[in-house]
């Protein structure tokens, strides 16, 4: 195997396991989201070694990134962190919507991550800064059932109707921390959680 095919391993290996999207990765890397995908299916006509160059040093920097910040490990033992997962199984159950929100450091995104990680039916995906609009929302949801996205947002969420209807999948949309300067509408301040139908 070659430089620029372990690169490309290794960057949808990350991609898989860090739950990021295609559209992320490729802002941090500074390439279009198409270059990033036929990069990543080994059809990229272009400068192959370029990217992966690129995706070495990303990689490298996240590694560096999260030797600085660890992330705290999964403890099943504290309160919030069964109720969290208490909350998102019954409501992956029953169908129903949930919004759950709560001060930084409390567990949430450790119980979901964990839930996420050990339940079937359960598609997740984090929102950050970049994802400002219900469009850039169903573009991630889209690129995690790894369907196309194209089309008006009306079209988008026809798309996700379509797919997940009746799959009884649960939808998971964490955001993550943001400065306090920043303000997004209620749906934005915390995570929502909900099951198809949309």
């Amino acid at each position: 195997m070659d430089k620029t095919e372990i690169m490309r391993q290794r960057l949808s290996d990350y991609i898989q396991q860090e739950g990021k999207t295609q559209s992320q990765v490729a802002k941090e890397l500074t390439v279009s989201t198409a270059t990033l995908s036929l990069f990543l299916s080994g059809n990229y006509s272009g400068d192959n070694d370029e990217i992966a160059k690129k995706v070495a040093q990303f990689l490298e920097i996240g590694s560096a990134r999260k030797a600085l910040v660890q992330e705290p490990g999964f403890c099943m033992e504290l309160s919030n962190t069964r109720k969290i997962l208490q909350l998102v199984q019954i409501t992956h159950v029953s169908g129903d919507i949930l919004l759950l929100y709560g001060a930084a450091g409390c567990g949430k995104t450790t119980a979901l991550k964990h839930y996420s990680s050990t339940t079937n039916g359960v598609i997740h995906v984090e929102a950050d800064v970049t994802t400002n609009s219900p469009r850039s929302i169903l573009s991630m949801l889209l690129e995690a059932i790894a369907e196309p996205v194209q089309g008006a947002t009306s079209n988008m969420m026809r798309v996700l109707i379509h797919k997940l209807s009746g799959t009884r999948q649960l939808i998971i949309i964490a955001k993550q921390p943001l400065e306090k300067k920043l303000t997004f509408t209620h749906q934005k301040l915390t995570l929502a959680k909900m099951r198809t139908p949309l």
